[in-house]
């Protein structure tokens, strides 16, 4: 239905981008990490869009030998499972 819908597509893409264009606080690092983009697009964009229309967004993070976050890259959601214990809470992603 959504892929159809060039209103509902366009509302996606305002929102995404308006989130995209938010200013962040943060640290250099922590900043310039997540203003990175990845495949051509924004991840908070990319993140904004898949909340919009999976409800949930994932992001893997890439880290150096010395355990710091190097780079992160948005999932996407519907290839994404949650792995609960016996309890019901997640306990791992599977992708």
């Amino acid at each position: 239905l959504y892929l159809r819908n060039a209103m509902a597509q366009r509302a996606v893409r305002l929102v995404a981008d308006a989130v995209g264009d938010a200013p962040l606080t943060g640290t250099p690092e922590t900043i310039a990490l997540v203003q990175a983009r990845s495949g051509g697009q924004a991840l908070t964009a990319t993140l904004a869009a898949h909340l919009l229309l999976h409800g949930n967004a994932y992001v893997q993070m890439l880290t150096d030998a010395a355990g710091d976050v190097v780079e992160l890259f948005a999932l996407r959601p519907e290839r994404v499972t949650v792995e609960p214990d016996a309890g019901g809470w997640p306990i791992a992603y599977r992708y």
